[in-house]
């Protein structure tokens, strides 16, 4: 994607706007065809060519690193609070985004998320590694709706397309030392140092350019440990990224990336039982933290997740008279270890019991794809868009076993599983120009995968443990074709409406290896209508999308006493409504505004639903559940009924620099975590803002994060034993010093 907007026209969108950059910044990740474009135009990627975002028939949320910045989004976490009907949910050490209440609660070997994240165009599969800090983001563009045509298996709810800066030939660099102050109440007072930078420049002229990424961030914990009131939720993460842009010619183009992260995170698991609903309040030694950003665990063996991710991935781009042919090569690897108290809570006499239980859970997923891709130039009033596509993983969850004592050190029980899988898909559309006022596109994808087992697991909880038992778990082949049809009406260049339907398939699953039944999970699919209207004035733009979806075969959670395991388990209903825009006020103040409201999200059909209460009678205990419930015509989990973030920008220029003011607040109605809602995200809000001075390359702004200091549930995974919550991060107010060349 390219952003090319007049300075008159800057814009702090919270929505489908983008900020000025130069055309340069995204040499390496721009399709290869562009139109004719006017220079205050926004530019997507979404139907893998270069397009006006106004000339495409998809819900979009385009957000530059301008953008991203002045909103406080560090993480793809944050981007909750400026993509409207997005809840980026961050379930301890797996990631699991839901637009418009299309999301995922599974966590075994080989499952994926509904919603398909891509980093330089490379798909991205890891549930663990799928939380990016973005240090060297160039921009990002939601694409909201089923994209199972361009984009594949797993893209049933959208994509999240990322895009990292590009290698220039000219020496550019760009380097920021942040101090953030976590000082909300109930928080434990916490500095949090982070350090990035990017820098780029030429090997050879015009032929030859690298760039070189990094970034560190440190936090000693905000959280405090009820057992011993110190502090706790250490975080540590570091990583970098490198890229080689190779031009031979001026219609051959090849970019090598490279990257490696690590993370050391004492706060992803560290969970809290809600209202102290947990097995282990029964324990009369039990330290039951009742306060948000509180916890209790050992203070010798605390809750860690571990992540090492790295990857490497080869683009090409190769123009002829005909079109472009694209190839992208890549491969992802991602090893996560950790360490868990289940309970929530700090008994050892419940240890002991055999009824507290601490595990250690170790996932691995391991991928490479590759893809073919050929957009053509215009013939006529036709252009088309086809590929090939090839997708292998390897996901293992080992050695997750289950351990007691006051010092985790008794194996009671344990299971080993590993997914394989191989996924083919051939996909073509094409778009018709039948005026000036029509346009039609027509496409369809061919998807066929097949999924394999290797499992083994210990059914005792006698110690010494017994040997590992091997268990069959059949395999599954899957095939699936999705279709697309658009028809776009424009009134004039700047405003049109449009009707699309789009189908998406998310891939099956496997069962657990202590699962009786070792049935496997049938592919999810989903029907979506989309109406929309599009403008792009002068002083404002307004996008408003209209969607109904009916939702088949949804892959759910289901629980064998306190272990879970994938299964088919309901159909929906769901509909509403996006809107955002923007206003040019004065020549410097901008406003911006996304919402989503979707009032009807409901089960049409869940008849074994697993259905857990808090104690009868209230106060602390063990929940209540009744595992195969009826759930029809409850509300879906994870999908606020209103959300949406108003934004400011405000900037000027004297002649000692610019002096600039962001705002963006988030509103979000409340949304369950499990079919009845006994654990909910309260409706909250979320304040942010930073004022700075820029002046000769130099940056300093001051800003604050969670203002309101609202301590929202972002992360919950109730069961039969507890309802462990996890909570947004405290109020945080910092400094910010950067400089640019």
């Amino acid at each position: 994607m390219k952003y090319r907007l007049l300075g008159a026209m800057m814009c702090a969108c919270a929505s489908n706007t983008a900020m000025a950059q130069s055309a340069g910044s995204s040499t390496a990740t721009a399709a290869p065809t562009e139109p004719t474009l006017d220079s205050s135009e926004i530019i997507v990627t979404a139907q893998k060519r270069a397009e006006r975002l106004q000339d495409v028939p998809i819900s979009i949320t385009a957000q530059s690193a301008a953008q991203l910045q002045s909103a406080g989004v560090q993480t793809t976490k944050d981007l909750t609070k400026v993509v409207p009907g997005l809840v980026f949910a961050q379930n301890e050490a797996f990631s699991q985004p839901a637009i418009r209440g299309v999301t995922s609660s599974i966590t075994v070997a080989g499952a994926e998320n509904p919603i398909a994240i891509y980093l330089d165009g490379v798909y991205q599969p890891s549930v663990t590694a799928a939380l990016y800090d973005l240090p060297d983001v160039d921009h990002i563009e939601v694409l909201k709706g089923p994209q199972g045509t361009l984009f594949g298996r797993n893209a049933t709810g959208g994509a999240i397309q990322i895009f990292t800066k590009a290698p220039s030939y000219t020496t550019t660099g760009k380097f920021t030392l942040q101090d953030g102050y976590y000082t909300g109440s109930s928080a434990h007072h916490a500095n949090e140092v982070s350090v990035n930078g990017f820098i780029s420049g030429p090997i050879v002229d015009d032929t030859l350019a690298y760039s070189v990424s990094g970034f560190y961030r440190y936090n000693p914990g905000y959280m405090t440990n009820d057992v011993n009131g110190n502090r706790a939720g250490l975080q540590r993460t570091y990583g970098t990224r490198a890229k080689l842009l190779w031009e031979p010619s001026s219609k051959v183009k090849f970019v090598l990336s490279g990257y490696y992260n690590k993370a050391h995170d004492e706060a992803a698991y560290s969970r809290a039982p809600l209202n102290g609903v947990t097995s282990g309040a029964t324990f009369g030694d039990a330290v039951i933290p009742t306060q948000p950003w509180h916890i209790a665990v050992d203070p010798n063996q605390p809750n860690i997740m571990r992540l090492k991710s790295y990857g490497i991935s080869l683009r090409g781009d190769f123009k002829t008279s005909i079109g472009t042919f694209t190839t992208i090569t890549g491969y992802s690897n991602a090893e996560n270890p950790n360490f868990v108290n289940s309970s929530g809570v700090y008994s050892p006499n419940c240890q002991l019991a055999f009824t507290c239980l601490s595990y250690r859970l170790t996932s691995n997923s391991r991928s490479i794809s590759q893809e073919f891709d050929y957009t053509s130039e215009k013939f006529g009033i036709f252009s088309v868009t086809a590929g090939l596509f090839y997708y292998h993983n390897f996901g293992n969850t080992q050695d997750v076993d289950v351990l007691s004592g006051p010092d985790a050190s008794i194996l009671a029980f344990g299971y080993r599983d590993s997914v394989k899988t191989d996924a083919y898909a051939a996909f073509a559309e094409m778009n018709a120009d039948f005026t000036d006022h029509l346009h039609v596109i027509v496409g369809g994808r061919y998807n066929r995968e097949r999924l394999r087992a290797d499992a083994s697991f210990v059914p005792s909880l006698q110690v010494p443990v017994p040997a590992p038992i091997s268990v069959f778990v059949p395999g599954r082949k899957d095939s699936g074709f999705t279709p697309r049809a658009s028809i776009r009406y424009s009134f004039d260049r700047s405003s049109n409406v449009y009707f699309t339907y789009s189908k998406g398939f998310r891939s099956g699953t496997l069962p657990q290896p202590f699962d009786p039944n070792l049935t496997p999970v049938a592919p999810e699919k989903l029907d979506s209508y989309e109406v929309g209207f599009k403008t792009a004035q002068s002083l404002f733009t307004v996008n408003a999308a209209f969607f109904y979806y009916k939702y088949k075969n949804l892959q759910l959670t289901k629980y064998i006493g306190a272990l879970s395991t994938p299964q088919n388990a309901a159909s929906s209903t769901i509909y509403g409504a996006d809107v955002d825009g923007s206003i040019k006020l004065t020549p410097d103040l901008q406003l911006t505004m996304g919402f989503n409201f979707t009032p009807h999200a409901k089960f049409d059909d869940y008849q074994n639903a697993p259905l857990f209460f808090p104690p009868a009678g209230g106060g602390f205990g063990l929940p209540v559940s009744i595992l195969d419930g009826d759930a029809s015509g409850l509300r879906i989990m994870r999908i606020p009924k209103f959300s949406g973030s108003v934004g400011a920008n405000w900037q000027h220029q004297y002649e000692f620099g610019k002096l600039g003011f962001d705002a963006n607040l988030y509103h979000s109605s409340s949304y369950k975590w499990d079919v009845i809602g006994s654990v909910k995200t309260r409706r909250y809000q979320d304040l942010s803002g930073q004022f700075y001075v820029e002046t000769d390359g130099m940056r300093i702004s001051i800003f604050g994060k969670n203002l309101l200091n609202k301590a929202a549930i972002n992360g919950s995974q109730p069961s039969d034993t507890v309802f462990p919550v996890l909570y947004i991060p405290p109020r945080q107010i910092g400094v910010s010093l950067g400089y640019s060349f």
